[in-house]
Formats: structure tokens, C-alpha cells, sequence
């Protein structure tokens, strides 16, 4: 194959089962090919989280205005809903990548 193109897919995979796809992406990819890969990044919303923590509320991690449970608030809890919202579901999220761990694979 000239390229592999994988967009918001392997954050549904557990780290293992993330690292056998992308062995065989790199098995099937012809020499020169190119894997292009698009997850969400990790590293962003942590950033926010930290950010909000130590007062700054100029800036609000996704889905913060409508999240809630029994009326209390963290940001983790935006967090957790962007990285593991329908962790149950055979589709919802099971890792998390930065750009410095996806450079790694």
C-alpha cells in the first residue's frame, strides 16, 4: 500500500490492541508509504484542566458548561467525558495519546 490513513480510530482501542494495528499498518505500507494518524490529543485537555485548577477560567475544557453529576462540578469530570464517554460501549474510547507519546509508536 502507497498509505494508511487512520482518523480518530485508535484512542477506541485499548494500547495493546492499538500497537497490533499500527504493526500491521507498518507491515501492509509499502517502503516510502506514508501512515497518517489523527487522535484526539490528551495533552490539550490535561493543559486545560491544569490550567483551570490554578485559577484560570478564561479558558473551559469541552463540554464544561453542560457537565454535572448530582449538581457538582470538577474539570475532571470534561475531562473524563472528551477521553471516556461510552467507555462501556463496544465504540467508546479506551487510551489516550499526546503528540509526544504518538511519535513514539
Amino acid at each position: 500500500m502507497k498509505g494508511v490513513f487512520i482518523e480518530h480510530c485508535l484512542e477506541h482501542f485499548s494500547l495493546p490492541a492499538a500497537f497490533a494495528v499500527l504493526k500491521e499498518c507498518w507491515r501492509v505500507l509499502a517502503p516510502g508509504g506514508l501512515l497518517r494518524i489523527i487522535v484526539p490529543d490528551a495533552e490539550l485537555y490535561v493543559e486545560l484542566y491544569y490550567r483551570q485548577r490554578r485559577g484560570d477560567e478564561e479558558r473551559v475544557v469541552p463540554f464544561q458548561e453542560s457537565e454535572s453529576f448530582n449538581d457538582m462540578f470538577s474539570p475532571i469530570m470534561s475531562v473524563n467525558r472528551v477521553f471516556y464517554q461510552d467507555r462501556d460501549s463496544p465504540s467508546g474510547h479506551r487510551s489516550c495519546t499526546t503528540f509526544s507519546s504518538s511519535n513514539s509508536y
